[in-house]
């Protein structure tokens, strides 16, 4: 019994010993397989408010925030300088939509999917162009004109535009720095007939792991 204990401890010591040692490891330079992370986001949110009684013509809100998220994908390298994948995100967005100093709302999560394509600029570095779809939800439901409606809280959507670059640290361990832009679908809170139209910029930050 204490020869079996110590061998399956050798190995499960050793096993893990080699798996540090494939973390830590050089980076591979290829780019094919599954990946998953964690970000930060810097945040400007905008949205022009139409037939709100309680501004002057059409407005235009905004205001900086931040936010954080999870992304995953998968790549598939093609050539030496094509890389082509898809991916998703999630992020829990913290960000008002100001007005002289008054709060109009809010955005509160956004998610997308999103296809990119990449060209590799160093053996652990891609640099890449995005283009997806982008749901946001946001809640006006404090501001006054539209107190009582229904549908003042609201998911829309709208397409994303994104650029970036992942640099590969180790052979799994992954950075990223992105910027997206996001024009949302109009919405129509009723029956007050306020017309709203978001928009994002997003600078994230993230790091991840990638699958072997």
């Amino acid at each position: 019994v204490v020869l079996f204990a110590a061998l399956a401890g050798a190995t499960i010591l050793a096993s893990g010993g080699a798996f540090a040692q494939n973390l830590l490891a050089p980076p591979s330079g290829n780019w094919t397989g599954f990946y998953i992370g964690g970000q930060a986001d810097l945040l400007a949110t905008k949205s022009l408010e139409e037939s709100d009684p309680t501004l002057t013509g059409p407005t235009l809100l905004g205001d900086m925030g931040g936010g954080i998220g999870a992304f995953a994908g998968y790549d598939y390298q093609f050539y030496d300088w094509l890389v082509g994948g898809i991916g998703a995100e999630y992020n829990i967005d913290s960000t008002e939509l100001q007005f002289g100093g008054s709060n109009y709302g809010a955005s509160k999560w956004d998610a997308a999917v999103k296809a990119r394509v990449g060209t590799p600029i160093a053996p652990n570095v891609l640099a890449y162009g995005s283009l997806g779809y982008e749901w946001g939800h946001f809640d006006y439901s404090d501001r006054p004109s539209l107190a009582g409606a229904d549908n003042a809280a609201f998911t829309t959507g709208g397409v994303q535009f994104g650029i970036g670059v992942d640099a590969m640290l180790t052979q799994n361990i992954m950075g990223r720095l992105e910027a997206t832009y996001t024009h949302y679908d109009s919405h129509t809170t009723t029956p007050m007939g306020v017309v709203s139209t978001p928009s994002m910029i997003a600078v994230k930050a993230g790091l991840g792991f990638r699958f072997d």
